[in-house]
């Protein structure tokens, strides 16, 4: 991933890796805003053959995947913000989500209780696809404030309608 900040922030490259046990597909895809290219190398199970695909894609202005931990630490306090995502399927789309302040929560780190913010990241789906998908699991991250912002918990699925993860720094 490769992002300016001049203003905002904004995604100049990306690329994803999906495989291994804990995914069902097989994806390796890569984007470049400069020159609009993609490509997508895609497996859908074991037994199907590989997918290539590639293209162009006009990237919006204000697009966020892989960034959204660090656009969290730079929200200010209780900020709510729709933000979009590029997403792989196996063709690229964007995707609205809305990152929310939810709460204050103390964890631990080590012995040691921190204040932390919590946020909801929640995928704004369009009325059909809302009455389509029924269960969609919460994704919340946890980030301590102050002068030097930092991640420290992150709970939901890594990908579309996977299972749910969780990640803590101890």
């Amino acid at each position: 991933m490769v992002f300016s900040q001049r203003g905002l922030f904004r995604l100049e490259r990306y690329s994803v890796v999906q495989r291994g046990p804990s995914f069902p597909e097989t994806l390796e895809a890569s984007i470049e805003r400069s020159s609009g290219r993609y490509d997508v190398r895609y497996r859908a199970d074991e037994d199907s053959p590989e997918e290539r695909l590639s293209g162009r894609f006009t990237l919006p202005e204000d697009v966020y995947s892989g960034m959204l931990g660090t656009l969290m630490k730079n929200l200010m306090s209780g900020e709510n913000l729709i933000v979009q995502l590029l997403v792989f399927t196996p063709q690229p789309r964007v995707v609205k989500v809305q990152i929310a302040a939810a709460g204050e929560d103390t964890l631990m780190l080590g012995r040691r209780p921190v204040p932390t913010i919590r946020y909801l990241i929640k995928p704004q789906l369009g009325i059909l696809a809302s009455l389509l998908i029924v269960d969609l699991a919460p994704i919340q991250c946890w980030v301590i404030g102050g002068e030097a912002p930092a991640f420290v918990k992150f709970q939901g699925p890594l990908y579309f309608m996977g299972p749910v993860w969780r990640i803590e720094l101890n």
